[in-house]
């Protein structure tokens, strides 16, 4: 949620790069990694236990994911965030309500 709400924003604004780069494939990925979980949700509500395929296919892509974030987005956002920037990321991260992220299936 963060990242969406407050860091991509930041990176867009910055960059003007909004229409297209790493948000766009970033915001992609976590509709994937999202359609994964609410997959193996849906097996595990059921008692279903044959959730291999997608419990390894939400690996891939968190491994994939977090790789890029980690290693390209993250120190490039640094490199265009001034202090105050990342201030204001950092305040407003601690400001979100709980309830907005402790959320499952939704």
């Amino acid at each position: 949620m963060w990242e969406e709400d407050l860091l991509f924003p930041l990176w867009e604004k910055k960059t003007g790069r909004s229409e297209e780069g790493p948000t766009v494939v970033m915001r992609v990925e976590h509709r994937q990694i999202g359609q994964q979980l609410e997959a193996i949700h849906s097996k595990v509500s059921e008692q279903n236990p044959d959730s291999d395929k997608e419990e390894q296919t939400l690996l891939d892509i968190l491994g994939s994911h977090n790789r890029k974030e980690e290693r390209a987005l993250y120190p490039a956002i640094d490199q265009v965030a001034s202090v105050e920037d990342r201030e204001t990321v950092f305040n407003n991260m601690k400001n979100i309500p709980e309830e907005c992220y402790k959320l499952c299936c939704g």
